[in-house]
């Protein structure tokens, strides 16, 4: 039987991103998306126009619908606010037994914002402490530690800072970091850190919603049983090929 993956996110009106990805890298690996929506928002490639959050009581029924679904992992993507949060933290605490893996998406590669940065503090306090990964690039892990992070060791010491929150594991992407290679860092307590190194992809289209797909990726893999270092292996690679499709016609 395919492994169902139950994705918690935001609708994305340019299908570049958020539920639409998730559901697009799932259908490459032969798995199931079910979804729970927690925001609707008109963007582009190019811009940001509006996010409009779903209702509470219409997050609430989508998420206890997914119950009779035998879920395999859950993929967090954008959560809009405090209400949002508090709803999808308590479910969490009743699904304590399968994978989930947060990418925590506070804005857009159009330019918008998805979330408020006193909301980002209940986040850190009320969800990254439920997850089995939290999954995110150098600009989200600033913005949740507080600490710089433009280089590979800036990342290092960011890592650490989010298992000092009391996340349980951490995959902090290397897209923005500085440096020819693309490096990503992969830290679990009490484990060293592993360290992923890729050349980067010249003459790339636009290409977003790699997040998503990588985030959705992961949780796929750990459904399967791989352990988590394997997973981020499984998972990169699927990105890459997608990234691979949008390069440029004989660049």
């Amino acid at each position: 039987m395919s492994k169902r993956i139950l994705c918690i996110g935001g609708v994305d009106s340019s299908t570049g991103a958020g539920v639409t990805a998730d559901l697009e890298v799932l259908k490459v690996l032969g798995a199931k998306g079910i979804l729970a929506i927690t925001s609707i928002t008109a963007q582009s490639d190019e811009r940001f126009f509006s996010s409009h959050p779903v209702s509470v009581d219409g997050l609430q029924a989508q998420l206890k619908s997914s119950e009779s679904l035998s879920i395999d992992a859950i993929k967090i993507g954008m959560i809009p606010d405090d209400s949002a949060i508090q709803v999808v933290s308590k479910f969490l605490d009743n699904h304590t037994s399968i994978p989930i893996i947060m990418d925590p998406v506070l804005s857009t590669t159009s330019g918008g914002k998805l979330i408020n940065f006193k909301d980002i503090n209940i986040l850190k306090k009320e969800l990254l402490t439920k997850v089995s990964l939290v999954t995110p690039n150098a600009l989200e892990a600033k913005e949740i530690t507080g600490h710089d992070c433009q280089n590979v060791e800036d990342a290092e010491q960011s890592a650490e800072l989010f298992l000092k929150l009391g996340v349980q594991a951490v995959l902090i992407k290397g897209g923005h970091l500085l440096g020819p290679a693309c490096t990503d860092i992969l830290l679990q307590k009490n484990q060293p850190p592993k360290i992923f190194t890729k050349e980067r992809i010249k003459n790339l289209l636009v290409c977003r919603g790699t997040g998503c797909r990588l985030s959705t990726a992961i949780a796929y893999f750990m459904a399967c049983n791989d352990n988590l270092s394997v997973a981020v292996e499984n998972a990169t690679a699927v990105v890459e090929r997608y990234i691979q499709s949008t390069i440029r016609p004989n660049a």
